[in-house]
C-alpha cells in the first residue's frame, strides 16, 4: 500500500480551497463525502482560515515552510507547488519522505517528475495547461500521458477535468483529480452570492495564458483585472520582439 492509499480517500479527489475562500466549511464537507481538502499557504501566503479541529484536511506550502515539517494530526497530506519543483534537485535523496505525512508535488514536466522521485514524493500532481496560476505548457490529458509513461508515482490530474471527463482521467491510468475553482458556486462556499453570480456569468474563454515564453507558463483570468492583463500581454510581446532581435543579430 503506498501512501497514497493510506489517504483512504473514498472518492479520488483532492480539492484545493482558493485562498480568498475563507471558511473551513467547505473543506469540512468534502471530507465528509470521502474526498480530502487542502488549505493553500502559497498563492497569497498564510492562509486565514482557521480549521475545525476535528476534520483532517492538508495543505498546500513551500518547502521552506516550517509547515512542512511540524506534527499536525489533522494533516494528513501536504502539496509543494509548481514552481517550488525545481528546487527540490537540490534535496537529499528521500528527503521528503521524512515528513510526518505524505508529501505530494505538483509537476510541469518529466524534469519536474524526476527532481520529486528524487526527493522522495509519495505522489504528484500533474498541473496540466488549463490550471489557473503557474502550470504546464502541455494540456492536462498530454500531460497525464507523458507523466504515466515515465513514473510509477501515483498521479492526481489537475487542470482540463470537468464532471464528464473526471472519469476520463481515471480510466487514463490516475489516481485521482484536483479541483480548485470548481467548487466556489456550491452552498459551502463563503463567497458573496453577488460575486457567486458574477463568477456563475463568466462566459469561455474566460482566462489567458501569460509568460509562456520560458519557464511555466501562468494563467490569469482576462476579464477581471483586464487592463493588468492587457499590460503583461504587452510586456510579453515586447520581450518576444526584443529576443528575436537579439537572436538574429547572433
Amino acid at each position: 500500500m503506498n501512501a497514497i492509499d493510506k489517504l483512504n480517500l473514498s472518492i479520488p479527489i483532492i480539492f484545493v480551497n482558493p485562498y480568498f475562500n475563507v471558511s473551513f466549511d467547505l473543506i469540512a464537507s468534502v471530507y465528509k463525502l470521502g474526498a480530502i481538502g487542502v488549505i493553500d499557504h502559497v498563492t497569497a501566503g498564510a492562509s486565514r482560515i482557521s480549521p475545525d479541529g476535528k476534520t483532517p484536511y492538508g495543505i498546500r506550502c513551500r518547502m521552506s515552510d516550517p509547515l512542512i515539517k511540524a506534527g499536525n494530526d489533522m494533516v494528513r497530506l501536504a502539496i509543494v507547488p509548481i514552481d517550488d519543483s525545481e528546487a527540490l534537485a537540490d534535496y537529499e535523496d528521500g528527503e521528503l519522505s521524512l515528513a510526518p505525512f505524505p508529501v505530494m508535488v505538483e509537476v510541469a514536466n518529466v524534469e519536474d517528475l524526476r527532481h520529486a522521485e528524487k526527493a522522495g514524493a509519495c505522489g504528484v500532481i500533474a498541473r496540466g495547461a488549463e490550471c489557473g496560476g503557474w502550470a504546464s505548457k502541455t494540456h492536462g490529458f498530454v500531460l497525464l500521458q507523458q507523466i504515466l509513461q515515465s513514473s510509477k508515482l501515483p498521479v492526481f490530474l489537475q487542470g482540463g477535468v470537468g464532471p464528464c471527463t473526471a472519469a476520463g482521467a481515471i480510466r487514463a491510468g490516475a489516481s485521482g483529480i484536483v479541483v480548485d475553482y470548481h467548487l466556489l458556486l456550491t452552498a459551502e462556499s463563503a463567497l458573496d452570492e453577488e460575486l457567486k453570480l458574477f463568477l456563475g456569468d463568466l462566459d469561455l474563454p474566460a482566462s489567458t495564458c501569460l509568460n509562456n515564453l520560458s519557464g511555466h507558463p501562468f494563467r490569469a483570468y482576462s476579464r477581471i483585472g483586464t487592463q493588468k492583463v492587457r499590460e503583461l500581454k504587452k510586456s510579453k510581446s515586447h520581450f518576444l520582439r526584443r529576443s528575436l532581435t537579439n537572436f538574429e543579430r547572433l
